[in-house]
């Protein structure tokens, strides 16, 4: 038995053997498929407040001035 290696796309189910094996890989085979995981993207306190922010009454933004002032 000899291993062989390469990267595809499965397209409905169907898995595309490169032009260089079609034909070498005859009768059966084991087929071991290896699927790389996505780690998960945790979401961040700025991601969330940028998709829902909170609306407060009493909030009024800084002008221009305000926020270069030097103190």
């Amino acid at each position: 038995m000899y291993a062989i290696e390469f990267q595809t796309k499965i397209n409905n189910g169907s898995i595309e053997l490169p032009q260089e094996f079609v034909g070498k890989l005859v009768g059966e085979v084991r087929v071991i498929v290896l699927k790389h995981e996505q780690a998960e993207v945790e979401e961040n306190l700025i991601d969330r407040l940028l998709a829902k922010p909170i609306s407060l009454d009493s909030f009024k933004p800084m002008s221009r001035e305000e926020i270069h002032a030097r103190t």
